[in-house]
């Protein structure tokens, strides 16, 4: 178990695409509003980016073969060249987080795997690319999701961070009463309660059919009292916290994405199983409109 959850920093990687600019806004922003330090990470490859100049195949350098030793030289030039340029845009934010700057050479599932586990939270962009554009995540992003080291969160290409005094944009939480779902819930009415937003608990079930469960109503509304139940210590930890307990017979998946229009953030719960491909947490990263934070069980 990691010491002082507290007191450890948002980590945000960056990169050379444009969706790492939006990521570094929300995660200055999150930082920000949780003072919090804030992390900002780039990992390189030189050996391997040396070796994608060869021809063909038959070119390739094995990696970790120093074909150009000066070669390392320039791209650490070029990778502490992007990170001062990160640094000014996270002041050009006007959040006054402290910030500082880490160039890692490896590989960046690696990198920023290790970097998450002394971070509060990871913050991470989505390279979605072609014709499905936000369907589709990096592969970084996407296996670090599957199973997180701390919290992480997955900011989308079209996100734009929103101030702290926006109140109108709820928090939506995905509830199964699992442990990873209870995770999700503590996370997600933290974040709520220290923005003033409303908090959104959504369960989602399959209504049974035998005549001794009684009606589809009757299901639900026993569903929402034992909703209720599990959301009250969240309300009494934080007495302010604004929630609505929502009971759908909608698939969990698609009703958090139809949520994700409206919702500053949707967080999810995640056990770590990466091969439970169909699971809720990886349906909402892939379609989601708004962030996503993924929240490992304890």
């Amino acid at each position: 178990m990691r010491s002082h959850p507290e007191k450890l920093p948002v980590v945000v990687g960056v990169d050379e695409d444009p969706e790492s600019v939006v990521a570094l806004r929300w995660a200055a922003e999150e930082a920000a509003a949780t003072s919090k330090e804030l992390v900002v990470v780039h990992a390189f490859e030189w050996l391997t980016a040396v070796a994608r100049l060869g021809r063909d195949d038959h070119d390739f350098p094995l990696y970790g073969e120093h074909a150009d030793p000066s070669a390392r030289t320039q791209y650490v030039r070029h990778a502490e060249g992007l990170l001062e340029t990160a640094a000014g845009i996270v002041a050009e934010t006007g959040t006054g987080v402290g910030v500082s700057t880490k160039n890692i050479e490896g590989r960046p599932f690696e990198v920023l795997s290790d970097e998450a586990r002394d971070a509060s939270l990871l913050v991470l962009g989505s390279h979605g690319r072609g014709l499905l554009g936000r369907m589709l995540l990096g592969s970084v992003s996407n296996a670090i999701a599957s199973d997180p080291p701390c919290p992480v969160a997955v900011i989308r290409p079209h996100t734009r961070a929103v101030p702290v005094e926006v109140t109108d944009m709820p928090v939506v939480v995905g509830f199964d009463a699992t442990a990873a779902s209870h995770a999700a819930l503590a996370y997600a009415a933290e974040h709520a309660a220290l923005r003033g937003a409303t908090l959104v608990v959504v369960h989602a079930f399959q209504p049974v059919g035998q005549r001794a469960a009684g009606s589809v109503a009757g299901q639900t509304a026993r569903r929402a009292e034992l909703l209720r139940d599990h959301v009250a210590p969240f309300v009494k930890d934080h007495p302010a916290l604004k929630v609505t307990c929502i009971v759908t017979e909608k698939r969990a998946a698609q009703s958090l994405v139809e949520w994700s229009t409206a919702a500053r953030l949707v967080v999810v719960g995640t056990s770590g199983r990466r091969s439970h491909t169909g699971s809720v947490s990886q349906a909402v990263l892939h379609h989601s409109w708004s962030p996503v934070a993924v929240v490992p069980e304890p």
